[in-house]
């Protein structure tokens, strides 16, 4: 007779106190290394699965490792105790050593750059990288589980409550790392902080006092037989399936949250916290039913009914602050229980058949885990881009009832399983394919129901849609909404600031012969590159091959920039391309997606910036995207702090609003001369685009000016950099308001240009002592493009009458009235056709007012008024239309006078503000 019947109380509280320490440990260490990994290998759907694989395969090989190491000691809580330490000092090890080896491994990586046997030597890179302490931290649990078993006759109890114990440490870790460990000591201080989690675990298990164990051999089972193969293929099925449903979940959830690092912390804690109460759960149970595990097929048939009844109950909770929890709740939390409940029966079944706790242990873990190592990659690489979101779901489902069938025994009782199995086969029947299409997509992109759904792509890291929304039966503006995330589009606005990130560097460096391009976006900025003539190549940088074919919708044809000669594409992380390449380049231009999207911090840190301005050429000049309404001042500020540290020249400029573009260089050369830095407008392709977009002489593109290095290192003198090792100075929370402080610089720029060494040394003569008179309309626009898209409201016609007689602008007019050259000529083209919309003669008439052609825009404001009589402006634009063309008062040639200058700077709240208010 067995002489283990029940732990005494006080040595299953102290283990299962340890081994929460160690949950908590060891998921601040895979926090660490998974973040330091994307600096390494790069955050590429590819880099990310091998360095999954690399991780779940050390800890496989603990799992295996582990019943020899238990065997060899009397004592197996010395083991335990012996191994957290090693993998505290280890995993410490690893986090200070990561951030140094880009340097190191870059030669090694560059000889595969482009060539598939890169991931082969990334895979053997991070394989080595995290044998040692992923085999270690992997032979942690059947080392306590025998320690603990030893004392209680009961495995199932034992296994529930340590695997749940250890669970939910791992949420309390995930949840400290983002909201407080990461943001207040840094990435290398938290892996200090987690070494000693792991090292204090270890220690406290030396000083465990326990009774004589009893033999670990289970008196009455197993023993000498086979290996329970069809338990331990549903233990690898059953992983499989949930770590492929974290994929599967993360993608339906990031459709209604923003794809911050705390959103997937959160949706990680959920699905953490749910195993490990679906553990405890199964541990209490056993302790009143030993025999539970016969219910284990029952269990596995819940799951696929849970599954299913999630999804199609699942409705998002649209805003607020706490919408990624609840609809990680809903949708992840029934499936996480039953799974924490299911491995806890797997193993007591196992245990039963192999009569030997810590064998047990081992077999099952290493099997949940190898089929854990598989589920992310076969559902991001196979599963998604092969049938979609909505088809996983159901094949992960139909796995579950598979698992059933083979848990299924002769003891299982036949009434509940009928139950659970009839609820299965029914849910599946009932499965509600197209929910996505019809219900949960739109949900999404409500605030874009103007447009409609063109082109969807459910690759390997994004859920990418293609919207178009078409006037008067043409397309008109297209935008890439990827992960729930409006990422980029063609709008007027969209289309200026991505077209100066090449006008600007090209006027400023006339000369440049090569450029790369990183991040693709809808490829406006791509356009501007190939519509430039002096570049000779184009590199372009992009982590998603989805994105980049979908360039040929907005681009049909011989527009596709991608079908340019001179370009050549990379599938690949922008910040790894940096690393690894060995060539530089004139100009570095980038527009990542929101620098608060997981993983894109590391594109904005200082140590990223260096890399930029070491890949330049002697004189070579990067501009970058800074989206300041999307932070906050000091993140703002830390941003800006990082880009000065790597650029002595550092400035920023207005590309559209608050979408502001960083400029530096590796080397200030003498000022172009004024033919060399107008070039882009004398040009028959790049000229006209410009006019278009705003930048109508070299002199207004000037006026785009906001701050030279002075002025913004005198701005961030208190502010701490954002920088690999705090990448956390970049929050996650949403910034409802454009800071104060950029609202001020911009108010500030015209004197701030006047001042500006910079300007001086860069900028030719001709153009700083014209560009001064350019502020006022600049500042104006700027106002105009800082409203919400849709809000505008038609000028008042003091303010259009003297934007009209001081000035020779023609796009901020348009701009003013909320439509652009490119609506124009759709408008134009559907006239021709004989469409007599009065909204066309409007629109019409709004362009024939900007080009000063005043007889022309008198007839069709009279022509709107007719179709619309409600709109009483019309006869106002019609009666100044009139005016202007009997006084004659349009003189072609000058710039802005200094009255429309001083009346955009009299209001006291400055120009941006008396200009309609601002608004994010």
């Amino acid at each position: 007779m067995d002489a283990r019947v029940r732990t005494p109380a006080p040595l299953a509280t102290v283990l299962s106190v340890i081994f929460f320490l160690s949950g908590a440990a060891s998921l601040l260490f895979e926090t660490l290394w998974f973040r330091l990994s994307g600096l390494v290998f790069g955050n590429s759907s590819w880099a990310s699965a091998i360095v999954l694989a690399s991780f779940m395969a050390g800890l496989a090989i603990g799992n295996l490792l582990s019943t020899r190491l238990v065997g060899r000691f009397d004592r197996p809580l010395r083991v335990y105790a012996a191994l957290e330490v090693f993998t505290g000092i280890a995993g410490l090890i690893l986090v200070l050593v990561l951030p140094r080896l880009p340097a190191m491994l870059a030669p090694l990586f560059r000889l595969f750059l482009d060539a598939p046997l890169l991931h082969a030597a990334r895979l053997a890179c991070a394989f080595v990288l995290l044998l040692i302490p992923a085999t270690m931290m992997g032979a942690t649990l059947p080392s306590i589980v025998s320690a603990l078993s030893r004392h209680d006759a009961n495995f199932g109890r034992v296994l529930g409550l340590l695997y749940g114990c250890n669970t939910i440490g791992a949420v309390a870790g995930t949840l400290a790392g983002e909201l407080l460990l990461i943001r207040v000591a840094g990435v290398q201080g938290t892996g200090v902080i987690a070494a000693l989690c792991s090292i204090a675990a270890g220690g406290a298990a030396c000083f465990v006092r326990s009774p004589l164990p009893a033999p670990s051999r289970r008196a009455g089972e197993g023993g000498g037989e086979g290996l329970p193969w069809r338990l331990l293929f549903a233990a690898a099925a059953s992983g499989f399936a949930l770590l492929a449903l974290e994929v599967i979940w993360f993608r339906v959830a990031i459709l209604f949250v923003l794809s911050t690092t705390l959103a997937f912390a959160v949706m990680l804690a959920v699905i953490l916290a749910g195993i490990g109460i679906g553990a405890l759960i199964a541990s209490a149970v056993m302790s009143r039913f030993p025999d539970a595990d016969s219910y284990a097929p029952v269990v596995a048939a819940a799951s696929t009914a849970a599954l299913v009844l999630s999804y199609s109950g699942f409705t998002p909770f649209l805003g607020g602050s706490m919408a990624v929890l609840v609809d990680s709740v809903r949708l992840m939390l029934p499936v996480s229980i039953l799974s924490g409940v299911l491995f806890t029966l797997i193993g007591r079944a196992v245990a039963r058949v192999v009569g030997d706790d810590t064998r047990a242990t081992a077999m099952v873990t290493f099997a949940n885990t190898i089929g854990a190592a598989a589920g992310p990659i076969v559902a991001g690489f196979a599963l998604i881009p092969s049938i979609g979101v909505e088809a996983s779901f159901f094949a992960v489902a139909v796995l579950y009832a598979a698992v059933a069938v083979l848990l299924i025994r002769s003891d299982v009782p036949r009434l509940a399983l009928a139950a659970a199995g009839s609820m299965a086969a029914l849910t599946l029947f009932l499965f509600p394919f197209h929910l996505m299409e019809n219900d949960l997509l739109p949900k999404a992109m409500r605030y874009y129901r103007d447009s409609r759904v063109v082109a969807i792509r459910e690759g390997p890291t994004e859920t990418a849609v293609v919207l178009r929304k078409d006037y008067a039966g043409e397309p008109y503006v297209h935008r890439l909404f990827t992960n729930g995330f409006s990422m980029s589009a063609t709008t007027f606005a969209s289309k200026r600031y991505m077209s100066a990130f090449v006008y600007l560097p090209l006027a400023l460096r006339p000369n440049a012969r090569s450029a790369l391009l990183i991040s693709y976006g809808v490829g406006v900025t791509a356009k501007r590159l190939t519509e430039a003539r002096q570049i000779a190549s184009i590199d372009v940088v992009d982590i998603s091959k989805d994105i980049l074919d979908l360039s040929s919708i907005v681009w049909p044809g011989k527009e596709n920039p991608l079908a340019d000669p001179r370009a050549r594409v990379h599938v690949e992380d922008g910040r790894f391309f940096l690393l690894t390449t060995p060539r530089r380049f004139d100009l570095i231009t980038g527009e990542p997606p929101p620098p608060k999207c997981a993983g894109i911090v590391n594109l904005y840190t200082r140590e990223y910036f260096q890399l930029v301005r070491d890949r330049l050429t002697a004189d070579g000049i990067a501009s970058y995207w800074l989206p300041v309404y999307q932070l906050s001042e000091p993140e703002s500020k830390a941003i800006i702090r990082a880009f000065c540290d790597a650029f002595d020249d550092c400035s920023v400029w207005s590309g559209a609003g608050a979408e502001w573009i960083l400029i530096g260089s590796r080397g200030q050369p003498a000022a172009p001369v004024y033919a060399d830095f107008a070039r882009q407008w004398r040009d028959s392709i790049s000229g006209p685009q410009m006019i278009r977009l705003g930048f109508e002489s070299p002199e207004q593109i000037a006026a785009t000016f906001i701050a030279d290095a002075a002025a913004l290192r005198s701005l961030t003198a208190g502010s701490a950099p954002l920088t690999d090792d705090f990448p956390l100075r970049l929050g996650t929370r949403p910034v409802q308001a454009i800071p104060p402080m950029a609202l001020a610089l911009m108010d500030r720029a015209a004197g701030s240009f006047a001042q500006s060494a910079f300007a001086r040394a860069a900028l030719p003569v001709e153009v700083r002592s014209a560009a001064a008179a350019y502020f006022g309309p600049q500042r104006m626009l700027d106002g105009e493009l800082l409203l919400p898209i849709g809000s505008t409201r038609p000028p008042a016609v003091p303010l259009l009458r003297s934007l009209l007689t001081s000035t020779s602008l023609r796009t901020l007019p348009r701009v003013l009235f909320g439509t652009d050259a490119w609506l124009e000529e759709i408008a134009l083209r559907a006239r021709a056709r004989g469409d007599r919309d009065p909204s066309l003669a409007y629109i019409a008439a709004i362009g024939a007012l900007s080009d000063r052609q005043y007889p022309r825009a008198q007839e069709l404001f009279a022509e709107a008024r007719r179709g619309l009589p409600g709109e009483r402006e019309l006869a106002d634009y019609q009666a100044l239309a009139a005016s202007l063309a009997g006084e004659h008062a349009y003189t072609s040639g000058h710039g802005p006078s200094r009255s429309l200058l001083r009346r955009g700077a009299a209001h006291p709240e400055g120009p941006i503000q008396q200009h309609r208010g601002v608004a994010p």
